[in-house]
């Protein structure tokens, strides 16, 4: 049996689309088994975090100008998956690190800074923390990440 000539070609650009149109939307690991001490429990969203030692995972979930990112808190029995935003404004510093702040007694993680892959991730608050807290005025502190080459 003969097979028509462009049979091939068709073929041939078929599997190239399938191929793409698998690339396209696969996630990009931005920094794996980053490792840090929370000395304290802090909030990061709606999930509080005990101090302990962390692995940090980050994966790019979209492109664009608010890129969504995928941030892993792995420790011993806890294992959370936070959504935060590329932000906007904010340069990357020279050190990685989360950014915290502290109301009185209440911390809550903010940012993300990851300098190696120049990105700045900010977090949304949870609902508890959109309510005014006129304990002590904010504070800001920094826990460092030490971040291994992928």
């Amino acid at each position: 049996m003969k097979l028509h000539p462009n049979v091939g070609l068709i073929i041939a650009a078929f599997a190239l689309a399938v191929i793409l149109a698998g690339t396209a939307n696969a996630q990009l690991t931005v920094v794996r088994d980053a490792h840090f001490t929370l000395p304290f429990e802090a909030r990061c969203a709606n999930t509080v975090l005990p101090a302990k030692n962390y692995t940090l995972s980050v994966v790019r979930l979209s492109g664009g100008g608010y890129a969504k990112y995928a941030v892993t808190f792995a420790g011993a029995d806890t294992d959370k998956t936070i959504l935060a935003l590329r932000a906007q404004g904010p340069q990357v510093g020279e050190r990685s690190m989360l950014i915290v702040e502290s109301r009185g007694e209440i911390r809550s993680i903010r940012a993300l800074h990851l300098p190696n892959a120049d990105l700045v991730l900010t977090f949304p608050e949870s609902k508890a923390e959109r309510q005014p807290v006129a304990k002590a005025p904010e504070a800001m502190q920094s826990v460092p990440i030490l971040v291994t080459a992928n």
